[in-house]
C-alpha cells in the first residue's frame, strides 16, 4: 500500500484543526469537525492558505448548509461528507 497518516494540527499560536490526512508525509486533507454549521473555522482557513492545494473540509453534526468557501473549504454535512467518502 499507501504510506498514509491520520494526525492533528495545532502551532506555537495555539491554532488547531482536527484532522490532518497525510501521504507519504505531504498533507492531502484538513477536515475540521464542529456541532453545527458555523462559520467556517479561521484556523482551518490559515492552514488552507499554507498549503492551498490541499482538499479541506468543515463538516458539522447538525445544520443544512453545502457549500465551498471563497478559500477552496467545503462544508457540509457529516452524513453528506461520510456518504461520498471514497478509499
Amino acid at each position: 500500500g499507501r504510506d498514509l497518516e491520520l494526525r492533528y494540527f495545532r502551532d506555537t499560536e495555539k491554532r488547531e484543526v482536527d484532522f490532518v490526512i497525510l501521504e507519504d508525509n505531504k498533507p492531502t486533507t484538513f477536515i475540521e469537525c464542529k456541532f453545527s454549521d458555523t462559520s467556517v473555522s479561521d484556523h482551518l482557513r490559515y492552514l488552507k492558505s499554507k498549503w492551498p492545494n490541499v482538499d479541506s473540509f468543515q463538516i458539522y453534526l447538525h445544520g443544512n448548509k453545502d457549500f465551498i468557501d471563497g478559500n477552496g473549504i467545503r462544508v457540509q454535512s457529516a452524513l453528506s461528507f461520510l456518504t461520498n467518502l471514497s478509499c
